[in-house]
Order: C-alpha cells, then sequence, then structure tokens
C-alpha cells in the first residue's frame, strides 16, 4: 500500500510546484495560497487549494541544528470532488514531488477537508493537525470532526489513503474502524 494517498501529498504541496521548482524559502514567502485546478473532460472543478501561510524551521537539539527543513502549512482547505478528479494525473505529480524531502516532514495545523463523492455528498473533516505519514496515509489527528449530511461524529484519529486496486479513496475512522469508507475515482 505504498501507493496509498500518494496524491494527497500532491493536495497538501501543490504549491511548491506553481511556485517554487526546488526552493523551499519561495513556498514559505507565499500567503493566502488560492489555487482551483478544473477538469479536461467536463471543464468543472475538481480541486481547490487554499492556505493561509507555509513557513519552514530546522529544529535544533542541543546546539545540534537538523539538515532537514520541516514545512507547516497553517489554516489548509482542499475541496476534492471525486467525480471529476484524474488519479492517474494527481499520481504522476505525486511522483514528481516524492523528489522533494521537505514533502516528507510537511505538517499541516489546522486542516480541513472536504471530500465530494460520486453521488454529489459531501464528507468535511476538521482536525488540528494533519501530516503523511511514510506509507502515504494522510493522517488526522486530535480532535477530528467528521460530518456528513446531519450527521457530525469526533475520532481521535482518522487516515485517508488511495487504494491503487480499487480507484478510491479509502477513509478509516478512529482506531478501530473495521468498515471503512470506500470513496471510488470515476473510471478514466
Amino acid at each position: 500500500m505504498q501507493l496509498c494517498s500518494l496524491f494527497l501529498v500532491y493536495l497538501i504541496c501543490i504549491p511548491a510546484l506553481l511556485v517554487a521548482k526546488s526552493s523551499l524559502k519561495t513556498v514559505k514567502g507565499v500567503e493566502d495560497f488560492e489555487s482551483t485546478f478544473y477538469s479536461d473532460q467536463s471543464g468543472l472543478p475538481y480541486l481547490s487549494i487554499l492556505y493561509r501561510t507555509a513557513s519552514s524551521s530546522r529544529p535544533k537539539l542541543g546546539f545540534l541544528k537538523f539538515g532537514i527543513s520541516f514545512l507547516k502549512l497553517e489554516h489548509l482547505h482542499i475541496r476534492l470532488d471525486l467525480r471529476h478528479a484524474p488519479p492517474k494525473q494527481l499520481l504522476l505529480m505525486w511522483d514528481q514531488l516524492m523528489m522533494k524531502k521537505a514533502i516528507r516532514y510537511a505538517s499541516i495545523e489546522p486542516i480541513h477537508l472536504a471530500l465530494i463523492d460520486q453521488g454529489g455528498a459531501m464528507l468535511n473533516f476538521d482536525a488540528t493537525n494533519g501530516k503523511f505519514k511514510s506509507s502515504g496515509e494522510l493522517c488526522l489527528w486530535d480532535k477530528v470532526v467528521c460530518s456528513k449530511a446531519q450527521k457530525t461524529q469526533q475520532f481521535d484519529k482518522v487516515l485517508i489513503a488511495y487504494d491503487i486496486r480499487l480507484n478510491a479513496l479509502i477513509v478509516t475512522l478512529g482506531r478501530d474502524d473495521l468498515n471503512p469508507i470506500i470513496l471510488p475515482f470515476p473510471n478514466s
């Protein structure tokens, strides 16, 4: 499941491709970033990204400084419409982004994620913290509020991964979720 949710990293780090080819300093200089992507087939928007600020730091351990910069995105809002999203294109962009080390150490505080399924129903997530795991999953934690239609629930942790076999997002609500939500992409 190494390709799990690979495109989700793309969603969070698209500013790195649009704003800075290789410089993290350029990304952190961007404030109030907003971008929308449209489907080639329908012309409808499938992805909207908005964040307030991006910053980087090189933490110290005693008198030693880490050689890796840690990227932090603040107040990230993502809206992904699975009815129009091209998963192959998102995965291709992910491969390009994985070459950048800063992506692997990105954190998000707070994050709002809206996923629109094939039927048009919206699944919203609001979390205090978000981060990508080495397996490629997007991990939301620390009071994750999930709402769909009129139902709202709170979880300590939510995992979102891309399953290439199913061509779908797999949403695991809580640590012991035996029936994760499967959100398929359109067949392409």
